[in-house]
């Protein structure tokens, strides 16, 4: 897995959703098992780190990433923007420790 990808892609993924937030059209939303991440989650990063609390605590927020950025979708959808937006919060927080962690596999 190349990591800086994968990061970039999450990065994207959120500014595509952010752009839905401003008025723009509807961002492609995915299952966490269904980008390259979590492909590799559940394949080559279970079987080499699995056992790694740092692989762990990355499972766990990789689906809250997804579920966050859905919730922050649906929030939108139903005329809530301040709640969208305090969710597209907590995402980018998630972001950050995702890549944090994801330094560990270059290590």
């Amino acid at each position: 897995m190349e990591v800086e990808k994968v990061v970039l892609a999450h990065l994207q993924y959120l500014e595509n959703v952010q752009r839905f937030l401003d008025g723009g059209p509807y961002p492609p939303l995915s299952a966490p098992t269904d980008c390259a991440l979590g492909r590799w989650i559940g394949g080559e990063g279970e079987a080499r780190y699995g056992q790694e609390a740092w692989f762990r605590e990355l499972v766990e927020l990789h689906k809250a990433f997804h579920g966050v950025t859905e919730e922050a979708v649906k929030a939108q959808e139903r005329g809530d923007p301040a709640e969208a937006g305090r969710k597209m919060d907590e995402a980018y927080r998630l972001f950050g420790r995702i890549e944090h962690l994801l330094m560990q596999v270059e290590a």
